[in-house]
């Protein structure tokens, strides 16, 4: 996602827990990476917007990541986030058609 947003002119920055993931999108895109847990990281910066897929619902304490997004944004910024329903309407539509959905979206 973040190189699509760098193609287009956006100045970009990520947080990536795996060292694999980190390592490609820096070769890769020349994506800007902190390299660890986004509860370490120290940050001063505010963007506006910051973004986190299927990750929220991986923390013990998801409304202290919530806080860190919120205080990271400018002011009128946007956050947007994903996070797995096993009850979502995705779910419910691919099982009346008789599907699998253990490895599907969730979101």
């Amino acid at each position: 996602m973040l190189s699509v947003f760098k193609e287009r002119g956006w100045e970009t920055f990520g947080i990536e827990l795996n060292p694999f993931a980190a390592k490609f999108a820096r070769e890769k895109f020349g994506i800007t990476i902190f390299e660890n847990s986004i509860l370490k990281w120290d940050n001063e910066d505010e963007y506006d917007v910051v973004m986190m897929w299927g990750a929220l619902e991986h923390f013990t304490e998801p409304l202290k990541v919530l806080k860190i997004l919120y205080n990271s944004l400018k002011k009128g910024g946007i956050a947007i986030l994903e996070t797995t329903n096993a009850d979502s309407i995705l779910i419910s539509y691919v099982e009346n058609l008789g599907g699998e959905v253990d490895r599907i979206v969730e979101g």
